[in-house]
Formats: C-alpha cells, sequence, structure tokens
C-alpha cells in the first residue's frame, strides 16, 4: 500500500516537472524575471562599492601615515647639521612625496570609480560611477515593473 502511494507521489512529481520544463514562456514571465536579473546586479553593485569604499579607507589611512612621516622628515631635515644624515633625509622625503603621491592618485581614482566625475579635462566625457550605475538600474527596474502592469 505505502509502496503504491510513494510510486503515485513520483509519478505526479516527474509529470509536474516535465510541464514545468515544457511551459511556454510568456511575455510577463519574462519581464519579472528579468526585475530579479536586475536586483541582483543592484546588489552586485552594492557590494562592490561597499569593498571599494573600504579599500579607498585603507589607502586613506597609509597615505595619512605617509604624510605624517613626510612632516617628520621635514623637521629632522630642518634640525640636522651633519650632511651625511641630511643626504639621508632627502632621499627619505623623495620617497616618501613619492608614495604619498601615488596614494593620492589612487585615492583620487577610486572616488572616481565610486562617484564618478563630472566633465573634467581629466575626463572630457564625464565618468559614471558606481552610485549613478545604481540609481540608472533602480530607475530600469521601475520601468520594469510598470511594464509588466500594462502586459
Amino acid at each position: 500500500m505505502t509502496t503504491n502511494i510513494l510510486l503515485g507521489l513520483i509519478v505526479i512529481a516527474e509529470l509536474y516537472r516535465i510541464l514545468i520544463l515544457h511551459k511556454k514562456t510568456t511575455k510577463k514571465s519574462y519581464f519579472k524575471n528579468k526585475i530579479k536579473g536586475t536586483e541582483t546586479i543592484i546588489w552586485d553593485m552594492e557590494f562592490k562599492k561597499f569593498k571599494t569604499a573600504e579599500i579607498r579607507e585603507q589607502i586613506r589611512k597609509e597615505y595619512d601615515y605617509m604624510k605624517s612621516r613626510l612632516h617628520a622628515f621635514e623637521a629632522k631635515k630642518e634640525t640636522e647639521e651633519d650632511k651625511d644624515e641630511k643626504a639621508r633625509v632627502d632621499d627619505a622625503i623623495t620617497l616618501a612625496t613619492r608614495d604619498k603621491d601615488r596614494l593620492e592618485s589612487q585615492i583620487k581614482s577610486l572616488d572616481v570609480e565610486i562617484a564618478g566625475s563630472p566633465k573634467t579635462p581629466e575626463y572630457p566625457d564625464g565618468a559614471d560611477g558606481m552610485v549613478q550605475n545604481i540609481e540608472s538600474l533602480e530607475e530600469l527596474k521601475g520601468m520594469l515593473k510598470d511594464w509588466v502592469k500594462k502586459i
């Protein structure tokens, strides 16, 4: 008796699976799936934005440290009287300045990646950041929802 019930359930489940696989896709279901896909893209972009902001914060901390080292070297240079030591401090200042400039350019590029940029000589056409991309995807999602209501 129980084997017949189990076999019946298996047959029903297999028939249901076959029906779902061969079900024709409608316009409405297609666009509902598009809405779901757009939502997942938004989630991905939000995650990427969060991680990029974390990386930017780490670089900013390193940048602040490098600026303080540079100020310390400059103060040491003013008080130093030995010429050999002054030359070593000058070399350290050069290296620290180069590192500070490198970190500053990384911070600027991450800022552009996150928030975008208006038209500037550096970006003649402007640059869309993750914030603008998320906003446009939200707008697209709203358009898709309106379209599904009209179908």
